[in-house]
């Protein structure tokens, strides 16, 4: 497949100025609009490179089925655990109600 030829001229690439591919930390995400997942190989210099079904990156999560659902429950789980940390000051009843705003404000 095409993901398996351009891995490969990448390998062949960096072959020539004396670079190589970290293998124990490269892995392989293969998006797919279909309910069919593929296993895709892709082998470099005889070693196979990791398949995984999800990572994050640039702090957002990818998933084989590029769907976003997992990502919106894993915001919303980190929003809430972001609460709970300042739950105290935000329901404080000796705070004013505008200094509560300021606080929320200042944490969006």
């Amino acid at each position: 497949s095409g993901l398996k030829s351009h891995a490969t001229l990448l390998d062949t690439t960096l072959t020539k100025f004396s670079l190589k591919i970290n293998r124990k930390k490269t892995k392989v995400l293969v998006l797919s609009k279909s309910d069919q997942q593929n296993a895709t190989i892709i082998i470099i210099s005889n070693e196979s490179i990791e398949q995984v079904k999800k990572c994050c990156y640039l702090g957002s999560l990818i998933t084989e089925d590029n769907r976003s659902t997992k990502e919106i429950k894993r915001r919303i789980a980190s929003a809430i655990q972001a609460y709970e940390k300042k739950r105290f000051l935000l329901t404080y009843e000796n705070l004013s109600i505008q200094t509560r705003k300021c606080f929320i404000k200042s944490y969006i």
